[in-house]
């Protein structure tokens, strides 16, 4: 018996030897596909019915292209709206900030913080009586009833108040600093019994009937005054008008006080008390005012009690006196 000398072979129906040919596989994209499958394969077999699934168009062939790579099922999840829960308590709160308020309130209220001192500084031409008129500012009132702001706007409307500040001081005082203008003077209104009041700009302030504490100034004709606006002077004493107003503003810088400026030609004769005097052109006498030359002699004559009499100004801030 013959020894078979065949090696077994898988065949097929027709004995025909078919070679089998390993593809080579890109280490990337059987990576991917592993991890593709494992993805579907832990799907969840229970699916939310309010949960949306997205997938990939797959494409018509059944090979993938070498650069396709698998795509993953996305899932989008609605979010479901949170209910405010209604809070039952918030009554209860209205009612405790309710008794909080009407607590503080009548605190604030006891007698502790009633006022009892008003301080009133910075005015020279106004009374405190004249610089309080009109407003709430006033002893036995609550010291938190009177309103800052509204005060301040009411003092503001005083045409001889240029600024003013309110403060409280706790418990029970009131500081009010009033600016006044400077450099006021008045003219007498034609020939009538009027007064014209200007701040240092020819505004009027007030059409007065009597003459105020405020220097006279004599020698300017006025044709017309309104309140607020411009005063009106007789044509070509404009210029007159701006070196008394200068002498004037000058005068109040260097706590001086003039009862009466006359001026005519230039000259003046600006009165310090009814009998003593001091004279000399527009220029001079303000330059002697701005040096404190004119002040420190009036402060001599008035520590000797000399109340009568002329101070002759020259150039050079020199001053002479005479008894005449």
């Amino acid at each position: 018996m013959e020894k078979d000398n065949r090696i077994d072979n898988p065949t097929t129906e027709n004995n025909e030897i078919h070679e089998i040919h390993e593809t080579p596989v890109n280490p990337k994209q059987e990576e991917q596909v592993l991890q593709g499958e494992s993805e579907l394969q832990a799907e969840p077999a229970y699916m939310d019915p309010e949960t949306v699934y997205e997938t990939a168009a797959e494409p018509a062939s059944e090979e993938l292209p070498e650069t396709a790579k698998p795509q993953s099922r996305k899932v989008v999840k609605k979010k479901k709206k949170k209910k405010r829960k209604k809070n039952p308590n918030w009554l209860a709160r209205l009612f405790v900030l309710a008794i909080f308020i009407a607590i503080v309130i009548a605190v604030l209220h006891i007698d502790y913080f009633t006022v009892d001192e008003i301080n009133v500084t910075g005015n020279d031409y106004l009374t405190e009586k004249q610089v309080l008129k009109g407003s709430k500012i006033k002893t036995g009132e609550n010291i938190f009833d009177i309103h800052i702001m509204i005060e301040k706007s009411k003092l503001s409307k005083n045409p001889y108040i240029d600024d003013i500040k309110i403060h409280r001081k706790l418990p029970n005082i009131i500081n009010v600093e009033v600016t006044e203008p400077v450099g006021m003077a008045q003219f007498q209104v034609g020939t009538s019994k009027k007064y014209a009041v200007t701040d240092n700009e020819g505004t009027v302030l007030e059409v007065a009937t009597t003459q105020r504490q405020i220097v006279l100034i004599s020698g300017i004709v006025v044709n017309e005054a309104e309140v607020g606006s411009k005063i009106g002077l007789r044509k070509g004493q404009d210029k007159v008008f701006d070196q008394m107003m200068e002498l004037v503003r000058v005068t109040d810088e260097n706590d001086m006080f003039f009862k009466k400026i006359e001026v005519a030609d230039g000259r003046v004769t600006a009165y310090v008390f009814d009998g003593l005097k001091a004279k000399g052109t527009i220029r001079n006498v303000t330059d002697s005012l701005e040096s404190g030359t004119l002040r420190t002699v009036v402060y001599d004559l008035y520590q000797k009690d000399v109340k009568k009499g002329t101070i002759n100004v020259s150039a050079d801030n020199y001053c002479s006196f005479t008894k005449k």
